[in-house]
């Protein structure tokens, strides 16, 4: 039960870092984000694109995001920090659900 709970807090802090860098996007350029093609926030959303659109456009840039960093976040810290922290956090929950997976099997 540890692994899975260590898991879930690391894909909250995934999504939760995630959401931050898309509010960033939102707010400070907009001109990405429709180029983007208007993302969705996991837990919070602007109602400026469809619903399905977003969702789609939104796991895109998270993967692209979880390899690269976009072009307008180099001359921003704050987003890159962000955007190692979804990464740290995401490598993290994919060694927990290893974890708990071995541990469920009885192999650890």
């Amino acid at each position: 039960m540890l692994y899975m709970g260590l898991f879930l807090i690391s894909v909250v802090c995934t999504l939760l870092a995630f959401d931050a860098v898309l509010r960033i996007q939102f707010r400070r350029h907009p001109d990405h984000w429709k180029q983007d093609g208007y993302p969705w926030r996991f837990f919070f959303f602007e109602r400026k694109s469809a619903f399905l659109p977003g969702c789609a456009a939104r796991n895109r840039v998270l993967r692209q995001w979880t390899f690269s960093n976009p072009a307008w976040a180099g001359v921003d810290a704050g987003v890159r920090r962000y955007l190692l922290c979804l990464r740290v956090a995401g490598a993290a929950a994919s060694v927990f659900w290893l974890l708990a997976v071995l541990r469920m099997l009885e192999i650890l």
